[in-house]
This record gives structure tokens, C-alpha cells and sequence, in this order.
């Protein structure tokens, strides 16, 4: 009885402190805008990949699935733009990677180890290399995985996206 006589009206004093300070901060604090997935418009970009390096190429191409390259650029939204490559067998690498560099995978089972050089997976399937590439340097989750159906790979010049009307972007 003695407690709630004596710091029940400290405690009423402190409350409506709060709450005025909560409104103030409130009204001047300005709203961050986050886009809806209507108010982003997303573009389909041509990329020719013939004599660029692949991890500089590689890592401007994940700049635009993740969206980084716009104004409204949202971490948990797929706002980057759909990227068509061609030319994806005329890709350079520095240094001694055609040699040295090794793709490998895992099957699970005993001796179920695959090993691959660059060199022999840029002639037998070009376009894996850059998509290998661009999905090391996306993060890794579940947008990731979505922002890589966004990205199109062809070795030789034709595409089957002319319809589309990409614009050409020189990266």
C-alpha cells in the first residue's frame, strides 16, 4: 500500500514523459520509402561479353540482378533488371587461371568427385563458367536464387529474347 501511495505519482510522471517525447520524435523523424514490387519497373539489358574480363564482368552483372544500380534499391526485394550476355565463349581471364583454376563437384558417394579445368569448361560449356561466376558474388539465399532466373547466358551472339527490346549495356 505504502509503494503504490508514494511512486505510483512518479511513475504517472515518467509515463507521460515518454509519451510526449514519443510524439515529437515521431513528427519529425521523415518515413524511409520502400518500394511495393508494382512500383518497380524492371528492364531487360544486353551484355556482350566478348574480350571483358570475367570477374570484373561478373561482379557488375550481379550489381544489376541484386538491383544496386537504382535509386530504390531494396536488400529483401528483387529489384534488379533481367541481363542477357552473349559472346559468353570469348571470355578473357588473367594470369595462369585457363591452367590452374578447378571447377569441382561433389556427388555424395564414395569417389564421387568431379574435377574440371577452366580451360576445359569454357570449351565444353561456356556459359557455366560466367554463371558460376555471378552466383558466387549474389548472396546466398532464396532472392539469390531467384535473382539468377533473371540472368540469361549465351556463348555465341544469338539470343532468343529479341522480343523483349533489350537495351545494350556496355559494362
Amino acid at each position: 500500500m505504502l509503494f503504490r501511495l508514494f511512486l505510483q505519482p512518479i511513475l504517472i510522471k515518467q509515463l507521460t514523459f515518454f509519451v510526449k517525447c514519443a510524439k515529437k520524435t515521431a513528427m519529425s523523424l521523415v518515413k524511409t520509402f520502400i518500394p511495393k514490387q508494382s512500383d518497380i519497373k524492371r528492364e531487360y539489358l544486353l551484355v556482350d561479353a566478348k574480350d571483358k574480363t570475367l570477374g570484373r564482368l561478373s561482379s557488375r552483372i550481379a550489381k544489376i540482378l541484386q538491383g544496386k544500380n537504382k535509386p530504390y534499391y531494396t536488400p529483401f526485394l528483387l529489384c534488379g533488371d533481367f541481363v542477357i550476355v552473349i559472346n559468353a565463349r570469348y571470355i578473357k581471364v588473367t594470369g595462369n587461371k585457363l591452367k590452374d583454376k578447378i571447377y569441382d563437384k561433389y556427388s555424395g558417394y564414395p569417389s564421387g568427385r568431379k574435377e574440371i579445368s577452366l580451360e576445359k569448361l569454357l570449351a565444353k560449356k561456356p556459359e557455366k563458367v560466367l554463371y558460376l561466376a555471378v552466383k558466387g558474388m549474389l548472396p546466398k539465399n532464396r532472392l539469390a536464387r531467384r535473382m539468377l532466373n533473371s540472368l540469361k547466358i549465351y556463348p555465341d551472339k544469338e539470343h532468343l529474347h529479341a522480343a523483349q527490346k533489350p537495351k545494350r549495356a556496355e559494362l
